[in-house]
């Protein structure tokens, strides 16, 4: 996609982890494997999300792995 931001570019090789209700559900090798997965039509609104202070996106939380303000410090990945 000619329109892909640098910061959704950067975003695609992140590793995210995905909650619901602040329960952790699964981790996520980018930004583009969970839009396959969840069948969201663009990856960048995973990226936002993770960037947001909500972190929200259809009823889900997502942040990065290695986000420390995520619900479940557990699951942070260096």
């Amino acid at each position: 996609n000619l329109y892909t931001s640098h910061k959704d570019r950067e975003s695609r090789g992140r590793k995210i982890n995905c909650y619901k209700d602040d329960v952790y559900i699964c981790t996520y090798n980018s930004s583009v494997d969970v839009a396959e997965n969840m069948n969201i039509d663009n990856s960048y609104k995973i990226a936002n999300a993770c960037r947001s202070k909500k972190h929200l996106f259809n009823n889900y939380a997502f942040f990065y792995a290695n986000d420390p303000t995520q619900p479940d410090k557990t699951k942070i990945i260096a």
